[in-house]
């Protein structure tokens, strides 16, 4: 793994983190605490998002026969009417499988909803500890399917349906990828991966210059699989929670991952992009040196960070329309 100082523009945020957090990395050892925080920080951000008229935001409870559970999403449609079926956005959020939830991000997609005239529905799914695997993952799924089953109902096209998950959300993207392919009949038609949270077994220090990671620390991956993960679970249900360890990589959806070069996620990242093309599918990576973890969130205004965005919209423009 390459190793590269911070850019120069993300460099003065991690000093202001040290003065929110006392460290450059949140500190999840009183995890109610962090939970409180990560709102704060997201409410933040999310009111600090232009905002978007024309978008009707609902909550709803779904429900799916085959996972057996219901589900907490969050709606976000364009007013105007359509002649043609939309696509859809299915969002997953991050937050190390135990923080975040899916009104952190309300202001943003309904701006998405808008800007790319699809249907955004964002997954409220449970947390760990209190809600280990498989719930997270049968969440999205009831989701997913869901989307599918009433995509009449919504005007959307179901072959149209693009995942979109960010660090914990891209690993719970990714597990949803791999059991709706081995579950169900839906192809879905794109998987969008913002430094996803994809192997539980890179929880030990590493083997090389790149021990730790700003923003998200190998002490708070830790944390977030062992909450996360359960000591019963098996072979066959062990890819969809750490997709990493997938064995059969073939007929999964197109593929698109970003991650900063000293992002504590970029070796897994990369391996598994390097795993998907050698399956066939369609994969394309982006590595951007000196970022760190949701840099583009972090600091926004960034050069890199802009890369990244403008980098963004060129792929949810091809994925939605």
């Amino acid at each position: 793994m390459t190793t590269s100082i911070v850019d120069p523009e993300l460099s003065p945020a991690l000093e202001a983190l040290k003065g929110a957090w006392g460290d450059t990395s949140m500190n999840l050892s009183d995890l109610a605490a962090a939970r409180q925080m990560h709102d704060a920080m997201a409410g933040h951000t999310n009111s600090a998002w232009p905002k978007t008229d024309g978008v009707e935001s609902i909550r709803r409870v779904v429900s799916d026969d085959q996972s057996e559970c219901d589900a907490v999403v969050y709606v976000h449609q364009p007013t105007a009417e359509s002649p043609a079926a939309r696509s859809a956005l299915l969002h997953i959020h991050g937050g190390g499988y135990v923080t975040g939830c899916a009104a952190h991000a309300e202001s943003q997609l309904r701006g998405l909803a808008k800007q790319y005239n699809c249907v955004v529905v964002s997954v409220d799914y449970r947390l760990a500890p209190e809600h280990p695997f498989p719930a997270g993952l049968f969440d999205c799924f009831t989701a997913l399917q869901w989307l599918h089953r009433d995509a009449s109902a919504l005007n959307i096209d179901p072959a149209k349906i693009v995942v979109l998950g960010e660090s914990a959300g891209g690993g719970l993207a990714a597990g949803l990828a791999l059991y709706a392919r081995d579950h169900s009949e839906i192809k879905i038609a794109q998987q969008i991966l913002l430094y996803p949270m994809l192997d539980y077994r890179n929880v030990a220090p590493a083997d090389d210059n790149n021990a730790d990671g700003f923003v998200w620390s190998r002490k708070n991956n830790q944390f977030g699989w062992a909450a996360y993960m359960v000591s019963t679970l098996d072979d066959a249900m062990l890819a969809y929670a750490s997709p990493s360890y997938a064995e059969n990589w073939r007929d999964l959806p197109p593929t698109y991952v970003c991650v900063g070069d000293i992002d504590l996620f970029h070796k897994e990242s990369c391996d598994y992009v390097e795993r998907l093309g050698a399956a066939d599918v369609e994969a394309e990576l982006d590595v951007y040196p000196g970022a760190y973890h949701a840099f583009q969130v972090v600091v926004p205004q960034a050069a890199v960070s802009q890369n990244c965005l403008q980098k963004l919209d060129h792929v949810l423009t091809n994925a939605l329309n």
